[in-house]
């Protein structure tokens, strides 16, 4: 199975590292500014941008002859690919703490008047608050419910949109593709706090992504 991985790697390197690259861009952005609840769909943008590439590739893979004959379960092999893309996510992972964590420490002892208008945010990415004197302080760190929430939305938007790009039918993969982010994140948006909208973001990624390998090993399962 290394082969198909590493295989699956090479060929989702351009978007792999782009996915990467907007990561760590948004960890050194996400370190200084506010940022309202709305602005978590960012973070589905990018998944989705490399969850239309592996779909292209798997309206491609539905007939290779490299993953029809191989000895091996056309739900491993597939599931294998879903693991090469989701390494990419990984190293984004890595990418978005290094930025963040780069931009924290220096400017960990710091606060800074805030725009006008500034208010306290309720929304369901709480992070940073206006205090009395009316200066934002940045925190040492984010939430751990926030960065679930952020993962979780990284994760849903690549499984639904590879799902809805890998239609075989072409003229279902617009409008598939169109319900199952929009829907997911319709879900996620309107979930009460980061903890309820990460578990909403988490399960539909889930979902997306087991539906998707189903259609995938078709009868070869």
């Amino acid at each position: 199975m290394r082969a198909v991985w590493w295989r699956e790697v090479r060929e989702l390197l351009l978007p792999g590292l782009g996915a990467v690259v907007a990561l760590a861009a948004l960890g050194v952005h996400w370190a200084i500014y506010v940022r309202p609840a709305d602005r978590v769909a960012v973070f589905g943008v990018v998944g989705a941008g490399l969850g239309l590439f592996q779909g292209l590739l798997d309206r491609r893979r539905r007939d290779d002859g490299f993953f029809l004959h191989r000895p091996a379960s056309a739900l491993v092999l597939h599931g294998t690919r879903g693991l090469a893309a989701l390494s990419w996510l990984l190293l984004g992972a890595g990418a978005f703490a290094a930025g963040l964590g780069y931009e924290r420490a220096r400017w960990a002892a710091r606060s800074f008047a805030p725009a006008s208008g500034f208010a306290r945010y309720s929304d369901i990415l709480v992070l940073r608050e206006g205090d009395d004197a009316g200066t934002v302080t940045i925190p040492v760190g984010l939430p751990t419910s926030v960065l679930a929430l952020l993962v979780a939305v990284t994760w849903a938007g690549w499984a639904a949109t590879r799902f809805g790009v890998a239609r075989p039918r072409r003229l279902l993969a617009v409008p598939v593709t169109g319900v199952a982010t929009l829907g997911t994140w319709s879900f996620v948006a309107r979930a009460p706090d980061a903890v309820a909208a990460a578990a909403i973001a988490g399960a539909s990624g889930l979902a997306w992504a087991v539906w998707g390998l189903w259609d995938l090993a078709g009868d070869r399962r």
